[in-house]
């Protein structure tokens, strides 16, 4: 087995320059949308190649383009239907009951269009 040399690791550094190149538009684009900072995690794993001489390398890059945070508000009356019905022990205890619940959209996701959940 061959050990991780000056070669491996400059054949490693240039496969993840070639990644930050690629990406380089969508780096800048999720850098400028950030509120403070942007990370980006860059990873190279090595293994032993098939032939006792080699190395394999694999490079992989990890970066958030879209921050989205959404919240969801609710007020629930004590006089409320639960949401399980009871149902015959040899069914089981309870069976879920099917209803249509609204959910709206903060108007900071105004790009969102409203949907129905159905459970």
């Amino acid at each position: 087995m061959s050990g991780i040399t000056v070669k491996v690791c400059e054949e490693a550094g240039d496969m993840l320059t070639k990644m930050l190149r690629i990406y380089q538009e969508k780096i800048d684009k999720a850098y400028l949308r950030s509120e403070e900072s942007l990370t980006i995690d860059l990873k190279a794993k090595f293994k032993p190649g098939k032939a006792s001489d080699q190395i394999d390398i694999e490079t992989g890059i990890n970066f958030v383009t879209d921050r989205i945070k959404t919240s969801f508000r609710r007020v629930v009356s004590e006089g409320q239907d639960g949401l399980f019905d009871k149902k015959s022990k040899k069914q089981g205890p309870f069976i879920l009951r099917e209803r249509s619940i609204p959910v709206h959209w903060w108007p900071s996701c105004n790009h969102l269009k409203p949907v129905e959940a159905r459970i």
